[in-house]
């Protein structure tokens, strides 16, 4: 037996392979949930790929080889996956293939020495033509739409999970956040104070509350340094800061209760007392500090106060005064403070 042309090489293909890739869809379209939206193809293609039987009938017992386009052994496992056990035959084979079958025809004359029957004989080849599937699946929700590509054997292709740009999850289940970006409806959570969707990733968490909220609802304690819903807030009877409640104690802040004595050559006294010199005469320094504001306490006599001072600029933000027999803190208004502080 001798094989001479491509046209002596019979055509065949795995019998329940999908012809079609409207045979794909229904497969694909039913692994994914878009919640509000859709999912259709925005692309995809049928690719036949080559692979040869090659039937050693005169052998005993007769034996069945498969090989792939360069002529290597396939694996058992691929075979089955493919389905090549069962075979139709095709009327004509796809288009474009001689040069390929040409090739293989060299390939295995040159593994049988001269071409012509040898020993065992030539093996009776059949051409068997595999679908390979590519494309592209668009996810539509409202205006916006995400993509995911997908290859694979047509038989045995699985629908790809679609990875979250957000949260990096792999999931079939799509939904959008209310300002329209298609995540994983596993990503998908709720202000807790607005009720508005996003993922869990845009959300804080309220020291003060517990609550996962939006950020820009949370502000910066200036004592604790904990984010914290704005609406938490609590003021410091002394030095009047908003701050979280947690830093809060009996009225006064955590900075407030811990003031420290200092002196003139402390760096921070050294560069208030420069930006307000007439602030000098008083004596008895006492210094917190919190991320915004210095807090200063000093005394005079029996006269007491309490600054407050923004540690960019110096400026003077709050004073009280108090005495030092009979404690406690009386806010002044700010057209008293020059008044107060040079008597």
């Amino acid at each position: 037996m001798t094989i001479d042309t491509a046209d002596a090489i019979k055509h065949a293909a795995p019998a329940d392979q999908p012809q079609s890739v409207h045979q794909l869809t229904a497969r694909l379209f039913a692994a994914y949930r878009v919640d509000g939206g859709s999912v259709r193809l925005a692309g995809c293609t049928l690719d036949d790929r080559l692979f040869v039987r090659c039937d050693f009938n005169n052998e005993s017992p007769p034996r069945s080889l498969f090989l792939d386009d360069q002529l290597q052994p396939v694996r058992p496992e691929l075979v089955g996956e493919l389905g090549m056990e069962h075979l139709v035959a095709l009327a004509s084979p796809p288009k474009r293939c001689r040069e390929d079958l040409d090739r293989i025809q060299a390939a295995l004359r040159d593994r049988t020495g001269s071409g012509e029957t040898t020993a065992v004989g030539m093996p009776l080849v059949t051409a068997v033509w595999a679908k390979f599937a590519e494309g592209r699946l668009r996810f539509d929700i409202g205006e916006q739409a995400a993509e995911l590509v997908f290859a694979g054997w047509a038989r045995s292709l699985k629908p790809p999970a679609w990875i979250c740009p957000v949260s990096g999850r792999a999931t079939f289940h799509l939904a959008a956040t209310d300002d329209g970006r298609i995540v994983a409806a596993e990503a998908i959570a709720r202000c807790e104070v607005t009720g508005r969707s996003v993922t869990a990733a845009d959300l804080t968490t309220c020291a003060a509350t517990g609550k996962n909220v939006l950020p820009e609802l949370t502000v910066v304690c200036p004592v604790s340094e904990q984010q914290v819903l704005a609406t938490s807030l609590v003021v410091c009877s002394s030095c009047n800061q908003a701050v979280a409640p947690l830093a809060l104690s009996d009225g006064r802040c955590t900075a407030c209760r811990s003031l420290a004595s200092v002196g003139p050559d402390d760096p921070r006294m050294a560069r208030i007392l420069s930006e307000h010199p007439e602030w000098e005469r008083w004596r008895r320094w006492r210094l917190a500090e919190t991320t915004a504001m210095y807090i200063l306490t000093c005394s005079r006599w029996f006269r007491c106060l309490l600054l407050v001072v923004d540690r960019q600029t110096l400026e003077l933000k709050h004073l009280a005064v108090g005495n030092r027999i009979f404690g406690g803190w009386e806010p002044l208004p700010a057209d008293q403070w020059p008044l107060v502080i040079s008597e």
